[in-house]
C-alpha cells in the first residue's frame, strides 16, 4: 500500500494544531513568548562555469562559461513559545533573474517553507512534527543554461515523533518519515518518487550529560512510473553516543551502523538481491557567543553507489563552519568541506571534492546590512569528464526586522539535527 506523502503530513499538522489550540486554550499557561522577523535581500551575482562543465566540454558546448545573477529573496519566520511547547514557522521565497552569456535574460521563482512543533504533553511524553517544502526549478541549483525553466517540482518531507523516557535513564522514541517530489511536466513524471520509512531508537543516560543508545530504520522509496524497476527497500541499524561538555559548552555526537538496500524487482537484468554497507559520523558544535557557534562533521562510509552494476562507493568527507559576529558590526561566515570518493570495484575512478565559501557582512544600521559572499567548488577525478570547478562572487543587501531572542534557534535547523541538539 502507497502512502501519500502529502496525506500524511495533514494528518500529523491536523493533530499538532488541535493540541496547539487545546493548550493555547489552557489557563495552565503561566508563561509565554512570541518572536517574529521579517527580512528582504536585494543583490547580485558572477557565476563562472555554472553548468559545472569539464574542461573538454568547455571546448565543445554551447552552454554558457558565465552568468549574471541578480536575486530578491525574502525571509518570514515567528516562533512562539509556551510551557509545554514550541513551535516554528519559516518561509523563504525567491526571485531570480538570469543573463547568461549569449542567452537572453530568465526569470524564476522558488518557494522553500518549514513548519516545526514540539509539544510536551507530561514530563515524560513529547511530540515533535516537522515538515519541509520546496516548490522550484528543475536544476535550480545551477540553471543559467536551462531552457525550459517551467520544469517545476514540488518536495516535501515530513517527520513525526514520539519521545517517552520512562524514567531518568530510559529513553523511548519511535518516528515516521514520509517524502515525496512530484514534477509538474509530463516528461519529468518518471522522476517522481514517494518514501515512506519507520524509525525507532532506545537510548540510555550515563548521568545527565551522556547518552548511548541504538536507532535503526526500515522504509520503501517507490517511483510513480508504471513498472518502476527501481523500487526498492531500504534498511539501517547504528549504534549512537552523544557527550554535553558543560564547561566548553561542545557537544559531540557519534554514531555507526550498517546499511542495506534491496530492490522489490530484479528485473531481466537481474540486479542483486541485496546490498549491505556501512557508514558513521562524528560532528561537535560550540556556542561562542550570541550568533556565533562553530561545529565540524566528519563522516565515512561504504555504500553501494549502484545496485543494478554492482558498484559501492568508499567515502569519507570533513565539513567545518565558523559564525563570528565582531562588535555587533561584522559578521564573518566560513564553510568548508573535503570529500574523497572511490569507486569498486570500478577502481580507474577516485574524486577529490573541495566546496568553500565566505560570507563577510557589516551591520550599517541595526536592521540594515551590506554582504559579500564567495563560492568555489571543484571535483579533480581520474576521469577527466567528472571533472569541473566553479567560482561565483556576490553582494547584497540585507535588512530585518524583529527578534526571536538568543537559544539554540540560532543554530540553523540542519545543524541542530547533525549535532544531536
Amino acid at each position: 500500500m502507497r502512502i501519500n506523502a502529502g496525506s500524511s503530513f495533514t494528518a500529523a499538522l491536523v493533530a499538532c494544531l488541535l493540541y496547539s489550540i487545546l493548550f493555547l486554550c489552557s489557563d495552565s499557561f503561566a508563561q509565554r513568548k512570541l518572536g517574529l522577523k521579517a527580512g528582504l535581500e536585494v543583490g547580485g551575482k558572477y557565476e563562472w562555469n555554472p553548468s559545472l562543465l569539464s574542461d573538454k566540454e568547455q571546448e565543445s558546448s554551447e552552454l554558457a562559461r558565465e552568468s549574471y545573477v541578480t536575486h530578491l529573496i525574502a525571509v518570514l519566520s515567528g516562533r512562539y513559545s509556551v510551557d509545554y511547547g514550541e513551535f516554528r514557522l519559516n518561509y523563504k521565497p525567491s526571485f531570480d533573474f538570469y543573463r547568461a552569456q549569449g542567452i537572453s535574460r530568465r526569470a524564476a521563482n522558488s518557494h522553500v517553507g518549514q513548519f516545526w512543533g514540539r509539544l510536551h504533553f507530561t514530563d515524560s511524553l513529547s511530540l515533535t512534527v516537522d515538515d519541509r517544502f520546496t516548490d522550484s526549478v528543475v536544476g535550480s541549483l545551477r540553471m543559467s543554461d536551462d531552457s525550459n525553466l517551467g520544469r517545476r517540482y514540488t518536495g516535501n518531507i515530513c517527520t513525526e515523533r514520539l519521545q517517552y523516557s520512562p524514567g531518568t535513564r530510559v529513553v523511548l522514541s519511535i518516528s515516521h518519515r514520509t517524502s515525496g517530489l512530484w514534477h509538474r511536466g509530463e516528461d519529468d513524471k518518471g522522476l517522481d518518487r514517494d518514501s515512506n520509512f519507520a524509525l525507532a531508537s532506545v537510548g540510555y543516560r550515563l548521568g545527565s550529560r551522556t547518552e548511548v543508545g541504538v536507532l535503526g530504520d526500515w522504509g520503501l522509496i517507490s517511483g510513480k512510473a508504471p513498472g518502476a524497476l527501481d523500487d526498492r527497500y531500504e534498511y539501517s541499524g547504528r549504534i549512537y553516543l552523544s557527550r554535553h561538555f558543560a564547561g566548553m559548552d561542545v557537544k559531540v555526537r557519534a554514531n555507526g551502523g550498517f546499511v542495506s538496500t534491496r530492490y522489490r524487482s530484479r528485473g531481466a537484468e537481474k540486479a542483486p538481491e541485496r546490498r549491505t554497507g556501512f557508514s558513521g559520523s562524528f560532528s561537535a558544535s560550540k556556542r561562542l557567543s550570541e550568533g556565533s557557534y562553530a561545529h565540524i562533521i566528519l563522516r565515512t562510509g561504504y555504500e553501494p553507489s549502484d545496485v543494478w552494476a554492482g558498484e559501492f562507493r568508499r567515502s569519507s568527507s570533513v565539513r567545518g563552519s565558523f559564525q563570528h559576529t565582531f562588535l555587533k558590526r561584522i559578521e564573518t561566515i566560513l564553510n568548508g568541506e573535503y570529500q574523497h570518493r572511490k569507486y569498486v570495484p570500478t577502481n580507474d575512478r577516485k574524486d577529490h571534492v573541495y566546496r568553500t565559501s565566505t560570507i563577510l557582512g557589516y551591520k550599517l544600521f541595526r536592521w540594515l546590512s551590506i554582504r559579500a559572499n564567495y563560492t568555489f567548488a571543484c571535483v579533480d577525478s581520474t576521469i577527466e569528464e567528472y571533472e569541473y570547478d566553479s567560482h561565483a562572487v556576490g553582494v547584497s543587501f540585507y535588512a530585518e526586522y524583529g527578534s526571536q531572542g538568543d537559544d539554540v534557534a540560532d543554530y540553523p535547523l540542519e545543524l541542530q539535527e547533525e549535532v544531536g541538539l
